[in-house]
Order: C-alpha cells, then sequence, then structure tokens
C-alpha cells in the first residue's frame, strides 16, 4: 500500500513539473501503452475479458487523442499570438491535462 502510494505521488509531481514537450511525449506514450493493450486483448479467450480489454484501452487512447488534439489547439493559438517578437508562453499544460482529467485544478499553484 504504501509502494502504490509513493508512486502515485512521483506520477503527480512528474506530471506537474513536467515541460510542455515532456506532457506531450508523456500523453504520446500512454497512448501508445493503451492501444497496445487493446491490441493484445483481441487474443483473450475469456470473450468477458476480450471485450472489457478492447473497450477500456480504446476508450482511454482515444481520451489521450482528444488531449492532444486540445494540446494541439492551443499550441496552434499560442503561436497565432504573435504580437511584435512577443510571443504568449503562458499555455498552463499541467492545469490542461487536469481539468481534461476532471481533477480540481490549484490555479494558485504555479509550474515553472
Amino acid at each position: 500500500m504504501q509502494y502504490d502510494k509513493i508512486a502515485r505521488s512521483y506520477k503527480a509531481q512528474s506530471v506537474q513539473t513536467a515541460s510542455p514537450g515532456k506532457l506531450v511525449l508523456m500523453l504520446f506514450d500512454g497512448y501508445l501503452r493503451f492501444t497496445t493493450s487493446a491490441k493484445r486483448s483481441f487474443e483473450l479467450e475469456d470473450l468477458t475479458k476480450r471485450n472489457e480489454g478492447i473497450n477500456n484501452n480504446l476508450i482511454k487512447a482515444q481520451n489521450i487523442d482528444e488531449a492532444l488534439e486540445i494540446a494541439d489547439r492551443i499550441i496552434i493559438m499560442s503561436e497565432a499570438s504573435v504580437v511584435g517578437e512577443h510571443i504568449n508562453h503562458e499555455v498552463d499544460f499541467p492545469a490542461l491535462l487536469a481539468e481534461f482529467s476532471g481533477k480540481k485544478i490549484n490555479h494558485n499553484q504555479r509550474y515553472l
């Protein structure tokens, strides 16, 4: 139990302190992991486990795909907000991911 709590804390901290590029890589990694798991679920003999594995993993992959689309739109909007030589670097990717995952956002917390 204690190791699970430590692992969750470490994962949450790594997401909160990651750069925007690292967060996109984390999303791609999760997408590949869930689509691979869905593909492996096709090989299961038990029909219930097969269907649950395929369905659950594909839903998770679809959610990540939606998050990547949102991140892409935000990056495009940030690039479109160029005024003179000043670019808007105020995109808060950790808050975006937290909002997408349904977690409460602490607006007082600042990220690097």
